[in-house]
């Protein structure tokens, strides 16, 4: 009987499959460490944007041109209006999203996490600032946040689930 398991412990099978155990563990294990990277990134990225003033007031200046009768967010992309400060400020407010939308696609952030934290800002500030995106678009080039928009588009299509 001990014979048997000496020659099963000695066989290249046996050893073969205790190097397909060690390579699943590790590949397990690399796999775990990077999607708590991606969480703890997107932490510090959610952590940050809190405290980041200029992001707010962008996103505050945005909701001031789009909610007035009398303003056209699009007149910021104009020659005499693309340096003023509500024009730099929106656009520091969009270009954040478009590097969130080109981090999660790099996989450097969780979108699970930054989703359920932002769905709302991502979806209502695109539709908004979408007449100045085409502006600049004219103006500059037709890829001018390009990743926001598909992030845009990706979140809109697979909305947050109401919690029940």
């Amino acid at each position: 009987m001990f014979q048997w398991i000496f020659d099963t412990v000695d066989s290249g099978l046996f050893r073969n499959l205790l190097v397909a155990s060690g390579v699943g563990v590790a590949v397990a294990s690399v796999l775990t460490a990077r999607s708590i990277a991606r969480k703890k990134q997107s932490a510090d990225l959610l952590f940050a944007s809190r405290n980041d003033v200029i992001l707010q007031n962008g996103a505050r200046k945005l909701e001031y041109f789009v909610d007035a009768n009398d303003r056209n967010v699009a007149c910021l992309a104009s020659p005499e209006n693309i340096e003023s400060e509500e024009a730099v400020c929106i656009r520091y407010f969009l270009n954040h999203f478009e590097a969130v939308s080109i981090g999660i696609q790099a996989g450097i952030y969780d979108e699970e996490m930054l989703k359920k934290t932002w769905y709302s800002a991502v979806v209502t500030s695109w539709e908004r600032a979408k007449p100045l995106v085409n502006k600049l678009r004219e103006r500059f080039s037709p890829t001018v946040l390009q990743e926001y928009e598909w992030l845009h588009g990706r979140w809109k299509k697979s909305p947050l689930s109401e919690r029940g």
